[in-house]
C-alpha cells in the first residue's frame, strides 16, 4: 500500500514536471515570435510605420517535429505604434498572447522606441 501511494505520487510529480515544461516553452516560443515581430518593425522604413492602435491579432501556429507534425500551439500576435515626438520617436509595442491547455491566458509583452534616423 505504501509502495502504491509512493508511485502514484511520483506519477503526479512528472506530469507536473511535463506541463511545466511545456508552460516554459510556449513562454520561450512566445518570446522569440515577439522579438521578431518587434525586430521587423524596427527595420521599416519610418514612412512604412506610422501610428496606429492594437492591430488585429494574426496567427501563428508552432508545430511539434515529429513523424506526423502536429500543430502544438497557437499564439495570437499584434502591436500598436505611438509617435513620443512628432517626426522624431515612435513606441512600438508588440504583444503575443495565448491559452495553455489548462484554460489559463497568458501573453508576453515586448516594447522598444523607433527613432526617425532616415530624416523622413
Amino acid at each position: 500500500v505504501i509502495l502504491a501511494g509512493g508511485m502514484l505520487s511520483m506519477a503526479s510529480v512528472q506530469l507536473e514536471a511535463l506541463r511545466g515544461g511545456q508552460r516554459g516553452r510556449h513562454l520561450a516560443q512566445a518570446t522569440a515570435i515577439a522579438e521578431s515581430q518587434l525586430e521587423q518593425l524596427q527595420r521599416e522604413r519610418w514612412t512604412n510605420i506610422p501610428a496606429t492602435a492594437w492591430t488585429a491579432p494574426i496567427a501563428v501556429v508552432n508545430s511539434v517535429d515529429s513523424a506526423v507534425v502536429e500543430a502544438e500551439q497557437t499564439f495570437l500576435v499584434n502591436w500598436r505604434i505611438t509617435t513620443l515626438t512628432p517626426n522624431k520617436t515612435r513606441a512600438i509595442d508588440v504583444q503575443v498572447a495565448w491559452a495553455e491547455a489548462n484554460g489559463s491566458n497568458r501573453n508576453v509583452l515586448l516594447s522598444s522606441i523607433r527613432n526617425n534616423y532616415e530624416g523622413l
